[in-house]
């Protein structure tokens, strides 16, 4: 049985596997280039690929779970689920990290980019639980969605900064 959302899921998962592959050509450039990786450097890289990577096997999610026959309402909820308490626990863990890579205030980007995680996030939970969303495909290609753009808009948004110097 065809998961409603199912090809614009692949289609995100092929994109974000090209995406990882992109960082790691950046990564390998700037190395070639003669510079050196520094704790920024690191961290931009990392947080592109584990966002690539967690795309990827969150867009993968639904697919698997629509082979075993569930209907999709019960698809989505439990990829909802599943989705959103990964998305946290990921987000809680990247706040922190960011903080030892970059202490002080978070500039504005990081603020914006924080609050739509957890609205996008807030969201998930309400599909998981049937509250006003009651197990549809769109929030939870949404949050997949997301997850790739943040980090294509971190990615741009460092890429001067990564190829040209240290920061």
């Amino acid at each position: 049985m065809d998961t409603p959302g199912s090809a614009y899921l692949l289609a995100i998962a092929a994109i974000a596997m090209t995406f990882v592959s992109l960082s790691a050509i950046v990564l390998v450039l700037r190395q070639f280039g003669g510079g050196a990786l520094t704790p920024y450097h690191t961290h931009v890289v990392r947080f592109t690929v584990e966002c690539g990577l967690m795309a990827t096997a969150a867009a993968l999610l639904p697919v698997l779970l629509g082979l075993t026959g569930l209907p999709s309402d019960v698809v989505y909820r439990v990829s909802s689920a599943a989705g959103a308490l990964g998305f946290l626990v990921y987000l809680l863990t990247y706040l922190g990290r960011y903080r030892r890579v970059m202490p002080g205030r978070l500039p504005r980007r990081m603020v914006i980019i924080t609050t739509l995680s957890i609205v996008i996030d807030a969201t998930l939970w309400l599909n998981a639980a049937g509250i006003l969303l009651r197990g549809e495909a769109w929030p939870y290609a949404v949050a997949v969605t997301w997850i790739l753009v943040q980090a294509g808009i971190v990615f741009l948004l460092t890429f001067d900064v990564f190829l040209q110097g240290d920061r």
